[in-house]
């Protein structure tokens, strides 16, 4: 008998120590759980899931019917998902958003398809191969702010921390999901992208999925799934955004980018303008594939005898290989 109490009571503190996503945060506060967020399979038992290709993967869902309202939200605005207590593991993040088909009830729509993109994430954080951090554990949820380009309508706003205390063997990392449901109003004329489908995103086998986060301690971390906020953001923006990272980290300009058109507008105006960096900037390693080939009229800048132009433009996907992270 006492054996059992025992047992109970180490599931019962190991089923606590895993968490839910049930609540949103709108105009800085939280819902009620399991009013605008989908009630997840796991409510009770808050196990998490491990295969990246089940139907579960995508709202952990599949066995509940449709639960949850439609809160209206604001283009440009700050959202919140809330955890039920804290994100107690060393965990990563990823916001992915998924807008429901016109004349389609997002209550009523599953989310299937290439339709997801990613809004917003938090990385771990490395040195170098001393340490590696989580800036998301302990956390009581996220904020981000909706890009003011995201076109109006209703969305799905999936929350996934993936926990990778476990995840030195396939399978162990552990993702704790949800699905709330919103209507955008105010928003813009934006193009969200790159999109994938959920499950299909993962294989399992990303080196920041399968990792040993303890021993050797990682070099670098690379995170899941595609860049964030890609379409979201004005040339001028990425412009901006773009001269300020070459000036302050020329290295990082130097990182792989090679397939994320529509963020080019605004890194072929810095190609134009790369004589006005300073000279600490590797100019040997700005433009590896250096095969730029575009159609529209604009900014011209030669150099090399290599041609940029800014407009609309077929590019060579080795064009250019930049870290859209450090640009959003």
């Amino acid at each position: 008998m006492l054996y059992s109490l025992v047992a109970l009571a180490a599931l019962a503190t190991q089923a606590y120590a895993h968490y839910l996503f049930p609540s949103m945060i709108v105009d800085g506060a939280k819902t009620a759980p399991w009013v605008d967020v989908r009630i997840t399979t796991n409510h009770y038992d808050r196990s998490p899931v491990t295969d990246v290709n089940s139907t579960d993967f995508r709202c952990y869902d599949s066995k509940m019917n449709g639960t949850a309202s439609t809160v209206d939200v604001t283009a440009g605005a700050v959202l919140g998902i809330a955890c039920d207590q804290t994100m107690y593991h060393p965990n990563v993040v990823n916001v992915y958003m998924a807008r429901a088909p016109d004349g389609t009830d997002v209550g009523a729509w599953d989310g299937a398809g290439a339709v997801w993109f990613k809004v917003y994430e938090i990385p771990a954080a490395t040195d170098g191969g001393k340490s590696i951090t989580f800036p998301a554990k302990n956390l009581p949820g996220v904020n981000f702010t909706l890009p003011e380009a995201l076109p109006s309508g209703q969305y799905l706003v999936r929350m996934e921390s993936i926990a990778l205390h476990d995840a030195e063997t396939y399978g162990g990392a552990q993702f704790y999901l949800s699905c709330g449901q919103v209507n955008v109003q105010g928003g813009g004329d934006g193009t969200p992208g790159p999109l994938v489908a959920i499950p299909g995103v993962y294989t399992g086998y990303e080196p920041g999925i399968l990792i040993d986060i303890n021993w050797p301690i990682p070099k670098n971390y690379t995170q899941p799934g595609p860049p964030f906020l890609v379409g979201l953001t004005s040339c001028a923006g990425h412009f901006a955004l773009s001269h300020y990272l070459v000036v302050s980290n020329p290295s990082t300009f130097t990182a792989v980018f090679s397939r994320y058109y529509d963020v080019f507008c605004g890194l072929l105006h810095v190609l134009a303008h790369l004589s006005s960096f300073p000279g600490d900037f590797d100019r040997s390693q700005d433009v590896p594939g250096k095969r730029g080939e575009c159609a529209a009229q604009g900014v011209t800048q030669e150099r090399e005898g290599d041609i940029v132009r800014v407009g609309d433009c077929a590019i060579d996907p080795d064009i250019v290989e930049v870290v859209w992270r450090y640009l959003g």
